[in-house]
């Protein structure tokens, strides 16, 4: 009873830290950290009505555990998301400010109160110099730190921004079409790869038992070393698959 409830209260405290680092990153909006919270409390609490919930409830705040120690992993990943779904809605509205009149500054500014939750934040951090301790631009990804770096340079030129921005993000545009097949293209690979997978399980079933396979090891050890050696390299170069320009 007494190590349940150290590990709850052990659980509670990492969850509460997850939450502080949620909280301080402005990435996420109130309504999602409570969403988190909940996500991460209820198991805590569904546990206790299990006699014996130790195992159970040991895994649980390891995972949780585990996700405390790799959060600028977790962060990483959710960021690019974030630019992901809104960097384009970025350029957007900043070629809308260009030709409203405003100047190059006041058209970021404009833009990224434009955006809501983690999007803002990001933005506001990478154009507006804002300190946020959790988004660090020097971690950032590389095709976040390549957008930052061409857009500034536009906007560092004198003359012709509408039209240097509209083909930067036709750039941007064809990258993301780009990358789009070529995640089609892996996820096709793969998916051939599982099902000769089953295939060869459904063959190798029936030979063990039509063909008493089980009465040469050698050839079976052979076969799945082979199997698994295909299957291995399938889903590597399936993995490398890259369209470009």
């Amino acid at each position: 009873m007494l190590y349940l409830i150290f590990t709850s209260l052990v659980g509670l405290i990492i969850i509460s830290r997850i939450l502080s680092l949620l909280e301080k990153s402005k990435l996420f909006s109130r309504q999602k950290i409570l969403v988190i919270a909940l996500f991460f409390l209820i198991p805590i609490y569904f546990f206790s009505i299990f006699k014996d919930p130790n195992a159970i409830l040991t895994t649980y705040i390891g995972i949780i555990l585990g996700l405390l120690i790799f959060k600028s992993i977790f962060f990483r990943f959710y960021i690019f998301f974030v630019y992901e779904k809104c960097h384009l809605r970025f350029v957007d509205h900043v070629i809308f400010n260009l030709k409203s009149g405003f100047s190059p500054l006041k058209c970021i500014e404009n833009a990224v109160n434009d955006m809501n939750g983690g999007s803002r934040e990001l933005f506001r951090v990478l154009f507006l110099n804002s300190s946020n301790a959790i988004v660090v631009i020097s971690e950032l990804h590389p095709n976040i730190l390549a957008f930052k770096r061409e857009f500034e340079t536009i906007l560092g030129s004198k003359s012709h921004l509408v039209d240097r921005l509209r083909s930067f993000r036709s750039g941007l545009k064809l990258i993301i079409n780009l990358r789009h097949k070529s995640r089609q293209a892996s996820q096709q690979s793969r998916l051939q790869a599982l099902i000769s997978l089953v295939i060869y399980c459904g063959l190798f079933f029936i030979s063990w038992h039509e063909f008493k396979l089980y009465e040469y090891p050698r050839l079976i050890i052979l076969s799945v070393i082979w199997m698994s050696f295909g299957i291995f390299l399938v889903f590597k170069l399936g993995g490398s698959i890259k369209w470009r320009i």
